[in-house]
């Protein structure tokens, strides 16, 4: 005898993805989360979420962390070898080192198509306001138009190549007029998806916090984010 798969009751349906975003969405507005609650996408898209934020679902980092109890604190990917490299840690703070096959571009850009549901176009259009307000309407028509702006560090002089889902670009003057890439800056103050550039805020709201960090706080920017060389896939370049 076989048990038998719980069935719905009638009239009721099992709710979309839109609509359980827009739920998860006045959760948050009801308990006053000024940066909403995270939404999973599932095993594909798996999230990392910021240790301290209220709603961290613990040990979603990577498949291999459920497995075995291991959690991803940093990563980066050998564009030489096709490897993204893992740093992981467990629980009694040992340290290992984890290879799996590094992604594309296209894959990143795929990955992102895919994580779209679980932002609110309402979020983004306010997050833009933001931003116009920011940097004036010359910069912001960039943004529009093209996804980036620049600003250049009144401290340090380098400049910085604001990106809509891509890592800030530094940059730095040269002798002859040059520009030399230093790197670029990759940061999701909330959480990220792995396999795509978006994390779990709307993708203007993170460029807010990227330009909000650079201006206010420049060398803590620098010491949170992750630095990725230019040709490195996640440098987005």
């Amino acid at each position: 005898m076989t048990e038998e798969e719980p069935t719905m009751p009638p009239g009721m349906r099992t709710p979309t993805y839109k609509e359980l975003v827009a739920k998860v969405r006045t959760v948050a507005r009801e308990r006053e989360e000024w940066a909403g609650i995270p939404t999973p996408m599932g095993d594909l898209f798996p999230m990392t979420i910021e240790p301290r934020h209220p709603y961290r679902i613990d040990e979603i980092n990577k498949p291999q962390d459920r497995e075995d109890g291991w959690r991803t604190v940093n990563y980066w990917v050998d564009k030489r070898l096709g490897l993204e490299i893992l740093i992981q840690k467990n629980r009694e703070g040992r340290a290992r080192v984890a290879y799996i096959p590094g992604g594309s571009k296209v894959d990143m850009l795929l990955g992102s198509l895919g994580i779209m549901d679980a932002w609110l176009e309402a979020a983004e259009n306010r997050a833009q306001t933001k931003l116009w307000n920011m940097i004036g309407h010359h910069r912001f028509t960039q943004y529009r138009m093209i996804g980036l702006f620049p600003e250049t560090s009144k401290r340090s002089g380098v400049i910085y190549i604001f990106r809509r889902l891509r890592p800030t670009i530094a940059l730095k003057g040269q002798e002859g007029g040059f520009l030399k890439i230093l790197c670029t800056l990759c940061l999701h103050p909330i959480g990220y998806y792995h396999g795509a550039w978006g994390g779990v805020m709307v993708p203007t709201d993170e460029v807010i916090a990227h330009l909000t960090m650079m201006r206010g706080d420049e060398h803590k920017f620098w010491a949170n984010a992750n630095q990725h060389s230019a040709n490195a896939v996640q440098s987005g370049i």
